[in-house]
């Protein structure tokens, strides 16, 4: 039986950069992948997104031409076989990078199922299976999507299957108005097709600041996405010119239906733990049945730490690296790191993009912590009207007593590109008087965090 000094399970954000620190560190380590290296996010998730949705925001530039004094003489027809190629051609530059760098790092891939066995070792199943050895194993399954418990669910496709683009119904109705969801809507809508989001909560984006969520959601219905909120749906019916999505809205349970030609389920994630064997090596999951760890990212086997989406904290790729990379560390050299950092940027790619890091105002108050906040209209920024884009704003939480930046909030062009800047200073402990002394380039859409941070002293 082969041995090693780590084998990880899974070959996502969290996996493979598990496996690269482990090596780097000089261990010996197997790498454990049924699918395509890179998961969810690679494959099927974030950069087929982002790369759809960018098409989407340059329909839409191209729609607003005229204002950029470009004179257009032809109309804007997306090519779903191009777009695809595209989508396709930016995954696999990206795949074949990340499988070079891991094959040269001496880690071995093996493309096959593992499952943690009675016998303590790691089987291998395959044609003809067999079984490996490792001193310590890091689960790095990730999560999968939910399945909801709607009468006729098996109607609905999902995010993977919508952005195989196998063809673009003329409407869609999605199902859940979180990240996911209204991503996806802004791509759908983006190249011309009539876009319904049904969502339970009182909102969309309902972890988005209030201020940020109402500004996004007027404009993502200026687009013509049609947000129907307080909506539970009870049954998706196929007929013979599509779908009839039922639906009670509102305290009173008003009954409604939307007629569709797809339906796109983007209710929520599961951690892929099924047939793991997790209770051969006796590791606890949590009621949701996410894998329970401390904060070494240790489960309750001491041979075994995970990372990652299957612990359930925060379903980000960003989060996943840091995560698998302290795992490894942890496994390899012992608990020494502490997972985790105070902000955490969360991002949603629509156009224009939200982003955020630390605390929002609401969190900020319910903690009892007395705060000042600052603002600052993209109206007003320069590299913002350059670019076209005059709607949108960034908001600054700080502690009122220390003068100390808690948390920001971006509402505007290029925000995914911003918040990295106010990750630093709240992870830095910066004051507000402390940021404005920083010097911001010219002309610049990051030069509004510091207008609005200039706001709070």
């Amino acid at each position: 039986m082969r041995e090693y000094d780590l084998i990880v399970i899974g070959g996502g954000p969290a996996g493979y950069t598990a496996a690269l620190r482990a090596a780097k560190l000089g261990s010996s380590v197997a790498l454990i992948e049924k699918d395509f290296l890179g998961g969810t996010c690679l494959n099927r998730g974030c950069v087929p997104t982002k790369t759809l949705l960018e098409t989407a925001a340059a329909a839409e530039l191209f729609a607003s031409a005229e204002a950029f004094a470009l004179e257009v003489s032809s109309t804007c027809v997306v090519d779903r076989k191009k777009l695809i190629r595209r989508k396709n051609a930016v995954i696999e530059r990206l795949r074949s990078g990340l499988q070079a760098m891991i094959q040269s790092s001496g880690i071995e891939i093996i493309s096959e199922i593992g499952k943690l066995t009675a016998q303590g070792s790691v089987l291998i199943e395959a044609e003809n299976s067999y079984e490996i050895q490792g001193k310590k194993v890091i689960i790095a399954t990730g999560s999968g999507e939910a399945k909801p418990r709607i009468k006729g669910s098996q109607h609905m496709i999902g995010s993977s299957e919508a952005l195989e683009l196998s063809w673009i119904p003329e409407e869609i109705c999605v199902i859940g108005g979180g990240v996911v969801g209204v991503e996806l809507a802004t791509f759908y809508r983006g190249i011309g097709c009539e876009t319904h989001i049904l969502e339970a909560l009182p909102h969309v984006l309902a972890n988005v600041d209030t201020e940020i969520r109402t500004m996004a959601q007027q404009d993502l219905e200026k687009k013509g996405i049609q947000i129907h909120t307080n909506s539970f749906v009870k049954e998706i019916e196929k007929t013979s010119h599509g779908f009839v999505v039922s639906y009670e809205e509102g305290e009173c349970g008003q009954e409604k239906e939307i007629r569709t030609k797809a339906v796109l389920n983007a209710v929520g994630r599961v951690p892929n733990t099924k047939g793991l064997g997790l209770e051969n090596w006796d590791i606890a999951c949590d009621e949701k049945g996410f894998v329970k760890v401390d904060k070494y990212l240790r489960t309750s086997s001491d041979r075994v730490y995970a990372a990652g989406d299957v612990i359930g904290r925060q379903l980000l790729a960003h989060t996943a690296f840091e995560e698998g990379r302290a795992a490894a560390e942890n496994a390899i050299k012992g608990d020494h790191i502490v997972s985790g950092n105070k902000a955490v940027p969360q991002c949603v790619y629509t156009h224009p993009e939200i982003a955020a890091a630390g605390m929002t105002e609401q969190e900020a108050v319910n903690q009892g912590i007395r705060v000042k906040k600052g603002t600052f209209q993209l109206a007003a920024n320069g590299r913002s009207l350059a670019k076209g884009m005059d709607r949108g704003m960034v908001k600054v939480i700080a502690d009122d007593t220390l003068g100390q930046l808690l948390g920001v909030q971006i509402y505007g062009e290029m925000a995914s590109e911003v918040i990295g800047t106010a990750v630093i200073a709240i992870d830095g402990e910066y004051t507000c008087e402390e940021f404005c002394q920083l010097i911001i380039a010219h002309p610049t859409v990051t030069e509004a965090l510091k207008d609005a941070v200039s706001n709070c002293v």
